[in-house]
This record gives C-alpha cells, sequence and structure tokens, in this order.
C-alpha cells in the first residue's frame, strides 16, 4: 500500500512540477523539515528514537528552549550536534544562512508552505478552479466522486448564497 501512495504522489509531483512555485514552496517545506528531522534522528540516542513523523516538530520544540533569538538557537543546535554528525552533515553546519533556516523560530518558508498546504480557496471561483482541477488528479472514481460532494459541502459552508 505504501508503495502505491508513493508511487501516486510521485506521478503527482512530476505532472505538476511544470515551474509551479506552490507546490515547489510545498517541497522546499519537507525540504526544511527533512534535515530538521535528520538532525533531531542524529541528537536522540537510538534506544529512545520513536517511530513517527515528528522529527522536525521535536527539533523545533528542542530549541525553543533556548529562547527566540536565531543566533542563539544555532549556538544549541551545533552544540548537541556530534562529531560524526558534524562530519556527516559538514556544509550544512558550517553554513551560517544554512543554520540559520534551520533554527529559526518561525521559518517563513514553513508559514507560506503550511498556508498554501492547509488552503483550498479563498472565494467562490478558486473552489470552482479546485472542481475542475478533480477531473484531471483524481482518476479513481470513489475519490473523484467523493471528493466532488465533499468540495461542494464545504463550499456552501463557507460560501453561502
Amino acid at each position: 500500500m505504501t508503495t502505491m501512495i508513493s508511487r501516486a504522489a510521485t506521478l503527482m509531483l512530476h505532472s505538476l512540477s511544470q515551474d509551479y512555485k506552490p507546490l515547489r514552496r510545498i517541497q522546499l517545506r519537507a525540504v526544511l523539515e527533512h534535515i530538521q528531522s535528520l538532525f533531531e534522528q542524529e541528537i536522540e540516542a537510538p534506544s529512545q528514537r520513536k517511530r513517527d513523523n515528528f522529527y522536525s516538530r521535536r527539533w523545533r520544540i528542542r530549541l525553543n528552549e533556548i529562547g527566540h533569538e536565531t543566533v542563539s538557537r544555532i549556538a544549541l543546535a551545533r552544540s548537541l550536534l556530534s562529531d560524526s554528525a558534524k562530519a556527516k552533515f559538514k556544509s550544512i553546519i558550517d553554513c551560517d544562512e544554512s543554520m540559520s533556516v534551520i533554527c529559526q523560530q518561525t521559518s517563513p518558508i514553513k508559514l507560506t508552505a503550511d498556508g498554501l498546504a492547509h488552503s483550498y480557496g479563498n472565494n467562490a471561483a478558486d473552489i470552482s478552479t479546485l472542481h475542475a482541477a478533480i477531473a484531471g488528479i483524481l482518476t479513481d472514481p470513489v475519490e473523484r466522486r467523493g471528493m466532488e460532494v465533499i468540495l461542494s459541502s464545504l463550499s456552501t459552508l463557507r460560501f453561502p448564497g
């Protein structure tokens, strides 16, 4: 099942990757969260690692202990990483700009992508465009019909009249 979902997601990303800026912003957020996850996994003892998808969140929470100043957060991050992690991620750790992006308390990259990923329209025209996209994106008839009904119902709730 996971392989099937991964292939479907890969195909969808490939088809949408033709200069589609909102998708690129979401992908950049994924890159940022991936490196944060890798850093957190380097810090956590193997016996204490949880099999979940919250490593990047735990990374951000860990850095919150020091406050909101990016410089302090970077210093903490560098002090927490082991020598082997520092060797593994040397180019990233040595680059102040990279560490700034990874350690920011409020990341514009994450905020922008979250807004894109968790929004489906600000007006009836956006909903109409999304309705039209369903046929081109969803191939499974159950998913297609299900999303059409869900979107119609939510549209009526959000934009009555």
